[in-house]
């Protein structure tokens, strides 16, 4: 009888000990101690307006995943959905960006040891309108066009003296406002006014500019001589350079000195850098003076860059012999090439198509991308692509800012 007892006892702890083993299993997450084979982040746009309001951001990965953002003053996370296959959408709110610079805001997804990463760049109010500023001439109307978030209105609020509005109110989405001047300005150089557009309890302005109009006024409008002749002075008053011509040979102009025209000739290094530079050429003379500004842009990073694969698609790298892309797939099709990557463990495929060995730098071609894992396709993407250099072996496609398609001819 005692064993018996004894017996049950065990028994009955062996069923507890099991039954806690489970319930550990349960709690561990197994998918930190993982590395995704597949990681993509690919927001909407990656260059929101200044009064961008929301951005969706869609994840495809094959572990569990979670987010976070670098900036939490005038961005965050509304809404995350993953579903049951790890797949899902982030709802990101965004603050209005009332300043004249873009901000950036860095977006990291990670999933078990792995992680992706975008910036995200919000333009400010000098990107918002197009124009940035609306320039008038004399007293004919010009406009700027804007992408609205709500219905809205406008009204001046520098410059009634002399500007109207032709337009005062529009609804969401693309806008555009108008304005004219009262009259014409005969003053040196242009004056200023500026229009607020009004989205609720939200406000933003746009300059308005109008340039002179050229005039020229003289003191008396005749003179009069005797058969000696003699000579006699104009004075005027302008807001323009000026010519003068005689009507008739007997009236000469006394000339002081001449203006000069000339051509001069200046020649731009190349940039070997990744950063754009910018230089001022200055002419000066006497108490007037010119300048130019000179603006180069940075080598592409990517030119830099010799083996052949598919950079940035979404935020990854397919490069042949890396993170187990180890078959490659090329065959001729109307003309033009079909790559494929392959990755046996994961049954996953890469194909880009639409890319001529034929391009010439700068031409421009429509690239076709589809990521597969298994039998699913889990992006389809045509990228428009630009020949930004070739070699006697390599042509480099560059997409949208960080894509690049490095191909052998």
């Amino acid at each position: 009888m005692k064993q018996n007892i004894i017996r049950t006892g065990l028994y009955f702890l062996s069923i507890l000990f099991i039954a806690r083993a489970f319930s550990a299993c349960d709690i561990l997450d197994f998918d930190a101690y993982k590395t995704p084979e597949m990681l993509i982040v690919r927001p909407d746009t990656e260059t929101p307006d200044a009064l961008q309001q929301t951005l969706l951001v869609t994840v495809i990965c094959d572990l569990k995943w979670k987010v976070d953002l670098s900036q939490t003053d005038w961005a965050s996370v509304d809404n995350v959905f993953i579903g049951k296959d790890n797949m899902g959408k982030i709802t990101l709110l965004l603050s209005p960006n009332t300043g004249n610079g873009p901000r950036t805001l860095g977006l990291t997804v990670t999933a078990g040891k792995g992680s992706r990463s975008v910036n995200i760049v919000q333009g400010g109010m000098d990107t918002y309108f197009s124009p940035s500023t609306i320039t008038l001439s004399g007293t004919e109307v010009s406009s700027a066009t804007f992408k609205s978030p709500s219905t809205w209105t406008a009204e001046v609020v520098s410059g009634k003296d002399w500007l109207a509005l032709d337009t005062q109110k529009g609804y969401a989405g693309d806008a555009t406002i108008s304005c004219h001047a009262l009259d014409p300005n005969e003053n040196i150089g242009s004056r200023e006014g500026s229009l607020k557009i009004s989205f609720g309890t939200l406000s933003v302005e746009i300059p308005v500019v109008q340039g002179q109009k050229d005039v020229i006024l003289g003191d008396g409008s005749t003179a009069s001589f005797d058969w000696k002749g003699g000579e006699f002075a104009v004075r005027t008053r302008t807001n323009v350079d000026y010519n003068i011509e005689c009507s008739a040979p007997w009236v000469k102009h006394i000339e002081t000195k001449a203006l000069k025209e000339a051509t001069e000739s200046f020649v731009a290094e190349p940039n070997d850098t990744y950063a754009d530079r910018q230089a001022t050429v200055s002419f000066t003379g006497g108490d007037a003076s010119f300048s130019v500004t000179v603006t180069q842009s940075g080598k592409d990073p990517y030119l830099d860059v010799n083996t052949p694969g598919f950079y940035g698609i979404a935020g990854m790298d397919y490069v042949l012999g890396t993170d187990g892309w180890n078959q490659a797939g090329r065959k001729e099709k109307d003309g033009s090439l079909e790559l494929r990557l392959m990755k046996r463990s994961s049954y996953s495929a890469v194909i880009v198509s639409g890319i001529k060995t034929d391009a010439a730098e700068g031409s421009s071609a429509n690239v076709d991308v589809v990521v597969k894992s298994g039998n699913k396709e889990v992006m389809h993407s045509v990228y428009n692509a630009t020949v930004i250099a070739e070699s006697d072996q390599l042509l480099w496609f560059k997409a949208e800012p960080g894509t690049c398609f490095i191909v052998k001819k």
